[in-house]
């Protein structure tokens, strides 16, 4: 969210995230040949660049990287809980094996 659009009129759009303004130019929100500045370093763009095949191909990674993440933060999840059943169960053995041994007098 570090870039403002600057349009023929003078106005301004934004701040915007990069990848969306492909969007907002397919949308007709913005034209195509608007200007971007980048709020922190003052670099200005043409948003047309953002049309190039390589540009889409990025905000596709992108989202199949998010997804992935989401994935393995779920099966992470999951795994983590897996340990913690496994910790517990670990737990009643060791105590049943010592409470069997203090039985058992030749142990």
């Amino acid at each position: 969210m570090e870039w403002m659009t600057h349009l023929a009129d003078g106005s301004q759009y934004g701040p915007l995230n990069l990848l969306a303004v492909r969007h907002f130019i397919e949308s007709e929100m913005i034209p195509p040949d608007a200007k971007l500045t980048n709020k922190l370093t003052n670099q200005t763009v043409s948003s047309d660049i953002l049309l190039t095949p390589e540009m889409a191909s990025v905000g596709t990674e992108l989202a199949r990287v998010r997804r992935d993440n989401r994935a393995l933060i779920k099966q992470s999840d999951e795994l983590r809980g897996e340990c913690d059943r496994l910790r517990a169960k670990q737990a009643e053995y060791e105590k049943a094996l010592q409470e069997a041994k203090a039985a058992d007098p030749f142990a």
